[in-house]
This record gives structure tokens, C-alpha cells and sequence, in this order.
């Protein structure tokens, strides 16, 4: 494997050359939004394979490795660097820690092939990130006790990547036959991919500053498969 002083270098090589084109030096947080081919570019590094556990072709996920990522992307504009920073922490870390071996696959896998981001979806418009007052509810699907599949309902917002992420991690309360809310969180995979697992984004907020990333209100309607569950350790 190549080392970290040289995947580094090349990964500041590619962000000199790209911040240094003029069509994107005049746009970049300028214009809400990353634009794809700017995506597209820095994906020739490769930049996700450092968020990613070698068992799944990623270099490990090593701190001081992803951490210097983050800090080449900080020279140039602190809002990639934070929208870098979701994706590994709040995205990437947790499926690398508790997700299934299929949703490994599946995510790991789009993030080292092409252009793919994630976020993660807690704060919602009444409760703010008080995740143990959330309404966002969870319930098995299509009933009973078979937990196969899950249909996700609610409403968030201030996720960092709105509109934009490919993935989302989503918190959500479980719901008792009852319809009462219960005290346990889960977390979940939405694939954006997959039309029943869709978010839909009910508006775009104008926020300051970090034009870069997209922040919003989302409608959660989605019905996401066992597998998409994240499971804590015992």
C-alpha cells in the first residue's frame, strides 16, 4: 500500500491544481453547491479511501491519516474540509463500526468508485438535536414482528449535505403497536438511490456562509431493509 507522506502529497497536488483553475476559483463558495465535475476531479485521488477500512479496499481509516486529509482540504476552503469531515465521522465511521457486511459493501464500494456522499440526519424543526424527544419514528414492515423491513417517518432538518448526499444515516425513535414513541434510537441507512428509501427535500434553506453545503427541511417517508440498520456492539 502506498504510504501516508505519499498519498498525502499527491491528494495536496490534486487540490492545488483544481483550486488553481480559474472556473472553479470563481464559483466555489460563491455559488451554493459543489459542482460535479470539481467532485469528479478530486475523485482521481481517491480521497474517501482513507475514511475506509482495508477489508473493504479503503487504506483503514487510520486517524492521523484521515485527519491529514481534512487538513489538506482546509488550506484550501475550510466548508470542504467540514463537508469531508461529515462524511467521515458522521457518516463513514459509524457504518465502518456497526453496519452490516451488505451495507459495507454497498457504501464503501460507491465511495471509492466515483463521486458519493453521505450524511447523517438527527436534528429535527420542533426538538432541535434533543434526539430523545425526536418524532421520527420507526416500524417494522409490512407489520407484525418480522423486522425485514422498516418504514422510517418524520421530518428533519439542518443536515449538513441536503440535497446533495447519496446516503444518509438516519436516527429514528421505534414506535410500539400502541404508536407510542419509545425511548430506544436506531440508526439507519437511506439509500438515495432507491426510490422507497428516498428522502424528499421540502426546501432549501439560504444559510450563510457555507454555501458549499447544502442544508434543508426533509420529508422521511422511506422503507429501508433490515440490513440498512446499524447494530450496536454488545
Amino acid at each position: 500500500m502506498e504510504s501516508t507522506a505519499s498519498f498525502l502529497q499527491k491528494y495536496r497536488v490534486k487540490l492545488n491544481e483544481i483550486f488553481n483553475n480559474c472556473e472553479y476559483s470563481e464559483t466555489m463558495g460563491v455559488e451554493r453547491g459543489i459542482p460535479q465535475q470539481f467532485l469528479e476531479d478530486l475523485w482521481t485521488t481517491s480521497p474517501m479511501s482513507a475514511f475506509i477500512p482495508t477489508s473493504h479496499g479503503g487504506r483503514g481509516g487510520h486517524i492521523h491519516e484521515s485527519l491529514g486529509v481534512l487538513e489538506a482540504c482546509a488550506y484550501h476552503s475550510l466548508p470542504l474540509s467540514l463537508m469531508f469531515g461529515i462524511n467521515f465521522a458522521l457518516f463513514l465511521q459509524p457504518i465502518a463500526k456497526f453496519g452490516s457486511d451488505t451495507i459495507k459493501d454497498k457504501v464503501f464500494g460507491d465511495f471509492l468508485r466515483k463521486p458519493t456522499l453521505g450524511g447523517l440526519m438527527i436534528t429535527e424543526p420542533s426538538y432541535g438535536t434533543d434526539a430523545l424527544n425526536m418524532q421520527t419514528s420507526y416500524t417494522p414492515q409490512p407489520g407484525g414482528d418480522d423486522p425485514s423491513h422498516y418504514h422510517l417517518s418524520g421530518v428533519k432538518h439542518w443536515a449538513g449535505m441536503t440535497g446533495q448526499a447519496d446516503y444518509w444515516v438516519m436516527a429514528a425513535r421505534g414506535r410500539n403497536s400502541e404508536g407510542k414513541l419509545l425511548r430506544d434510537i436506531g440508526l439507519f441507512v437511506c439509500d438515495q438511490h432507491q426510490d422507497e428509501q428516498r428522502i424528499h427535500v421540502d426546501e432549501q434553506f439560504k444559510a450563510l456562509g457555507l454555501y458549499l453545503i447544502g442544508y434543508g427541511r426533509n420529508l422521511v417517508d422511506a422503507v429501508v431493509p433490515e440490513s440498512n440498520r446499524l447494530i450496536p456492539e454488545q
